[in-house]
């Protein structure tokens, strides 16, 4: 049962995270593809995720977006919460390597050039508050079914928008087609015209 909020400075992107480490085990399998992933760097803490819809990536993610999910993080760390300046990384989500020899709720990375940096000043007792009263914890989510259900979507999305450049490409084509079949009438006629103008200057 996870813990969710959607973002208050962009509303249409979900911030979600686990109630305790082996329900991480869960969002870490269950994760989308898009999703980017946070935590307290050297200490322990949740896992906090942003669910982006591939609108945003590792590169271009909004400080504002970076700056509430360092908020969560920090807050659901029992030693980070205490501390400012607070270094909390962050990865996407399919960046996170997990063993079978690994603790509950440890990970590691296939890159560690794909794990950025933030350091959060202090807590905004404002966005913490506001967390609070607005995160909801969702008690039916069934992870596993929510990630198959969304990749069938985006098959049939990503399928969609390849029917739409297929059909775009053969439009394209058969109107390269008739322009060059315009420019042949275009230039038989020219011809038989020229023809014509000569056979009447021969005739004179």
């Amino acid at each position: 049962m996870p813990l969710k909020i959607q973002s208050k400075t962009h509303p249409e992107i979900l911030i979600y995270w686990g109630f305790d480490k082996f329900e991480n085990e869960d969002l870490i399998k269950f994760a989308w593809e898009g999703d980017l992933w946070f935590h307290v760097d050297k200490h322990s803490s949740a896992h906090i995720y942003l669910r982006t819809l591939n609108q945003f990536t590792l590169d271009n993610l909004p400080k504002d977006l970076i700056e509430e999910a360092a908020q969560i993080t920090k807050e659901n760390s029992i030693e980070g919460c205490k501390l400012n300046n607070v270094c909390i990384i962050y990865t996407p989500a399919q960046n996170l390597l997990k063993d079978g020899s690994m603790d509950t709720g440890t990970v590691s990375f296939h890159q560690d050039k794909l794990v950025k940096r933030y350091h959060c000043a202090e807590r905004d007792k404002e966005y913490v508050k506001w967390v609070e009263k607005n995160k909801i914890e969702d008690k039916s989510a069934n992870l596993q079914q929510e990630k198959l259900d969304h990749e069938v979507e985006e098959r049939k999305r990503l399928r969609a928008i390849r029917k739409l450049a297929e059909k775009e490409e053969r439009e394209e084509a058969d109107r390269r087609k008739q322009i060059k079949k315009e420019k042949d009438i275009s230039g038989l006629y020219k011809n038989t015209e020229a023809n014509n103008k000569n056979q009447e200057l021969d005739f004179w």
